[in-house]
């Protein structure tokens, strides 16, 4: 269950990715940066639990 979950994550940051920068306002991207480092974390967290 957890590798499904890291692989949707990885998906999803991979969309995210390919958004040219332009397309975010500097708060949404400030907010997004924010998001993302706290998704990273956990996905941090769900690797090492289950790994």
């Amino acid at each position: 269950i957890a590798k499904e979950e890291i692989k949707i994550m990885m998906e999803v940051l991979d969309k995210n990715k390919y958004m040219p920068d332009y397309t975010y306002p500097l708060i949404d991207s400030y907010s997004f940066n924010t998001e993302l480092s706290h998704l990273l974390f956990e996905t941090e967290s769900i690797y090492k639990k289950y790994t």
